[in-house]
């Protein structure tokens, strides 16, 4: 049986070694992916509490200032001699319903923002799950073409010595292939 010339070994070495960092290549993009989408996933998760937050603040501030519009009005009611009762009461209530609907249209507001960034956050979990399992396939593919181009290269012609066993072929009769 012929054995693999210097230059065949040499050319069996490149490759396995060329695979084995084409797997570990893979992989680790795909670590490195699913990292960053993690510290999307947690900036967005930031985003929606901060969203919530703030929707909270504005609703504080639309309270407070609901609170004051209505002393105002009251105050300058009282001040033209006009009993709340009535128009006035009636003007009052619906500036009061308008107010809370301010408020309220805050939250609404915030909540929006936070589901949006809810769902990004979900999203880029997804996406760092998808590099994870698409490292693993990308892998798994350089390492079957590796192996496919080890066989090639041990299978060919141009790589073997002649004659019989690998020790001694040369001063056996043998004679090396030239490529």
């Amino acid at each position: 049986m012929a054995s693999l010339t210097a230059l065949g070994i040499a050319a069996v070495a490149a490759s396995t070694v060329s695979t084995g960092l084409g797997v570990y290549s893979a992989v680790q993009s795909g670590a490195a992916q699913k990292d960053a989408a993690e510290f999307n996933a947690a900036v967005a998760r930031n985003d929606a509490i901060a969203a919530q937050q703030q929707a909270a603040s504005e609703s504080r501030q639309f309270s407070r200032r609901n609170r004051l519009r209505a002393a105002t009005r009251r105050a300058r009611f009282a001040a033209s001699g006009i009993e709340l009762s009535g128009s006035a009461e009636d003007v009052m209530f619906d500036s009061a319903v308008q107010d809370e609907l301010d408020r309220q249209n805050a939250l609404y507001r915030g909540e929006l923002r936070a589901g949006r960034s809810k769902a990004e956050a979900g999203l880029q979990e997804a996406m760092g799950r998808n590099a994870v399992t698409s490292s693993y396939l990308n892998a798994s593919g350089t390492f079957l073409g590796g192996v496919g181009q080890v066989a090639s290269i041990a299978s060919n012609p141009n790589f073997r010595k002649k004659g019989g066993s690998s020790r001694g072929a040369a001063s056996a009769g043998g004679s090396y292939v030239t490529p």
